[in-house]
């Protein structure tokens, strides 16, 4: 009979792209230059350049499962989805860690976001809490896995998630139900280790229905590197004789306190601009501000900070945001708001951080004082930023698996 092999990591996400997507795939390559063996499981593969097999556990919708798709996401997209199609996506990963299992002396399953991956979750999580020899870590890049079904709940200041949901202010239905069943399975499966990705998280954890679970912080990181060529984009845009505000988003709304930026638009001197990257704004209008939506890949998107004086935080929910990483990798301060994990991001060389109020006046005094005065070294805010270059976080979850697993 054929001897195992020693190792192997199975990485599940709801994509192979964004920030979670990156980090899990670093992750699993970094694994794999130590000699492991590494999968990622993802709906829909989207990168074909990865040295990581990538492997598709969602096959292709007829109409009726398409229409059945959609409207289950958007009538209820927080909710975990059910159903013969989702339990099938589940039995796929399932058997592809089961056949993995046998062929390895330790099998390693990493959970990163898996809200709105199209998987029956309650299946996949009673199938890992009977499992004894799996060793399993669940990435909380978001606050999902301890709360009835949002993402983040800063915004309407809501602490229900400590008692397991009963009521909802987002007026959601089913939401204690669903938590007390997640959790309850969570809490079954054997070897599982939390990764918090900020102290923050990890101190709301250690007050959810998940605090007795064994947990390890691993802040993230970003694989964007500072665009080096000539940049003629300030001139292209028609901004050489501006001071340039940039903040950058995927998508734009309450969390990303996107208010709070027309309000700083609406203060700043008529030398100054605010430059928005990203995502469909909301129809709020400002002459101060001009709107980027499209950008195609990282190269581009360093051009962007790299004509910037400063960058704008006003996120109200984020665990550990990748733009303010970026920022600083690019050399560019970072001013805002200090809500979730940003302030692990900012150190007193590499930005200034307000406070939680939302005081828009300090916000706007802290970002003319950062243009005009340039308190800030370059080489200390780049120094800041590379603890969250390509791979840093990687290594840190390299160690954690010889650690637990004992490798």
């Amino acid at each position: 009979m054929e001897s195992k092999k020693n190792a192997i990591v199975i990485g599940i996400n709801l994509g192979d792209y964004g920030s979670t997507g990156s980090i899990m795939l670093n992750t699993l390559e970094y694994a794999q230059k130590k000699g492991m063996d590494v999968i990622a499981l993802v709906p829909q593969k989207t990168r074909n350049n990865s040295p990581v097999k990538i492997i598709e556990y969602r096959f292709s919708f007829n109409f009726f499962q398409k229409i059945k798709h959609f409207l289950a996401k958007k009538l209820n997209p927080y909710l975990i989805l059910d159903g013969n199609m989702y339990k099938e996506f589940s039995n796929k990963i399932i058997n592809i860690i089961k056949k993995e299992s046998l062929k390895h002396k330790k099998t390693i399953v990493h959970l990163h976001n898996i809200h709105n991956a199209d998987i029956d979750v309650k299946a996949l999580y009673k199938f890992l809490s009977k499992k004894k020899n799996l060793f399993v870590f669940y990435t909380l890049h978001d606050c999902w896995a301890f709360t009835g079904g949002c993402y983040h709940y800063a915004v309407d200041n809501c602490k229900e998630w400590q008692k397991a949901c009963s009521t909802c202010p987002q007026k959601r239905k089913y939401t204690s139900k669903i938590l007390n069943k997640r959790v309850s399975l969570l809490n079954q499966i054997k070897n599982l280790t939390l990764i918090p990705s900020s102290n923050w998280i990890k101190k709301e954890l250690e007050k959810s229905v998940l605090h007795k679970i064994p947990m390890i912080v691993n802040h993230g990181e970003t694989s964007l590197t500072p665009y080096r060529g000539k940049n003629n984009l300030k001139e292209d845009l028609m901004l050489s004789d501006k001071k340039i505000i940039i903040s950058v988003s995927a998508y734009w709304n309450e969390w990303k306190g996107v208010k709070y930026i027309f309000e700083v638009a609406s203060m700043l001197p008529p030398n100054y601009v605010i430059l928005l990257v990203g995502g469909i704004l909301p129809k709020y209008t400002n002459k101060n501000i001009i709107h980027i939506s499209e950008i195609k890949n990282n190269n581009e998107l360093s051009k962007y900070y790299s004509i910037a004086d400063v960058f704008l935080s006003t996120t109200q929910a984020d665990t550990l945001p990748l733009v303010l990483m970026e920022a600083q990798i690019c050399g560019l301060p970072v001013v805002g708001f200090g809500h979730g994990g940003t302030p692990e991001e900012i150190t007193s060389k590499s930005g200034i951080m307000v406070g939680t109020d939302n005081n828009v006046s300090k916000l706007v005094e802290a970002l003319i004082y950062t243009v005009e005065n340039k308190p800030f070294k370059k080489k200390d805010i780049i120094e800041s930023g590379n603890r969250f270059k390509k791979y840093e976080c990687a290594k840190r979850q390299f160690d954690i698996y010889k650690k637990v697993c004992k490798l």
